[in-house]
């Protein structure tokens, strides 16, 4: 693959790609989307708006007046993000701060627990075994320490938590509303795409009930409930 020395490799080539394989899958939608009708929106941070670039980028690469590469230059608008109540809807919700967030009685058993009972005996045989810094961990070890945090994402950010099966309403009111507003004529935005962070993701996808868990992520699942 030939070298794209506009874009880092790190943060930027895959947002980049994500669009022009968006743009090839759904060249119906995009091929008669305008400079005025594509509206990119994301949180006042730095990766955020790298991403949304990138995104863009790879998106309309091709069909812009811009110089041989006929780019189509485009505006990301962010807002600060403590006053972000789509994107960053769970970090702004007041009671996910005092309830899930913090003050979760429920995550913090479940993580101590597993910390003391699952990983500490892990630290200790690795210490033992191979000093501070092992050469290579035992696969089951790997997947065990993978598993802790794998419980602080259910817990504060998916099923773990009602709340976070409610969270997300909000993206979702915003993207109904905007797409009954064009097409009943009172917007010419057709694509108001907004940009977030993996925690807004998962928020998004938990209210949809997708890859839901058939059991509860707790600290004493066996190996094979962990990688089943």
């Amino acid at each position: 693959m030939e070298r794209n020395y506009q874009l880092i490799p790190r943060g930027e080539m895959e947002p980049y790609f994500d669009g022009k394989q968006s743009f090839l899958r759904y060249n119906k939608f995009w091929k008669n989307v305008t400079k005025t009708r594509y509206d990119p929106e994301v949180v006042n941070f730095r990766l955020m708006l790298i991403q949304a670039m990138a995104f863009s980028e790879g998106l309309f690469n091709g069909v812009g007046p811009l110089d041989t590469c006929k780019n189509q230059p485009f505006y990301v608008w962010n807002i600060p993000a403590n006053e972000d109540n789509i994107i960053e809807m769970y970090n702004n919700c007041l009671l996910a701060n005092e309830t899930v967030i913090n003050n979760n009685p429920t995550y913090n058993e479940q993580t101590y627990t597993y910390a003391n009972t699952t990983l500490k005996p892990i630290a200790e045989r690795m210490t033992n075994d191979y000093g501070i810094y092992p050469p290579l961990n035992p696969e089951d070890d790997i997947i065990k320490s993978r598993y802790y945090w794998d419980m602080s994402i259910y817990y504060q950010y998916s099923y773990g938590n009602t709340l976070n099966e409610q969270t997300g309403c909000v993206y979702y009111t915003q993207l109904v509303n905007s797409v009954e507003n064009y097409l009943n004529g009172s917007s010419i935005m057709v694509a108001d795409l907004k940009n977030g962070h993996t925690h807004t993701m998962f928020l998004v996808l938990t209210i949809l009930g997708a890859a839901k868990n058939p059991f509860p992520l707790s600290a004493n699942l066996t190996l094979s409930q962990i990688t089943d």
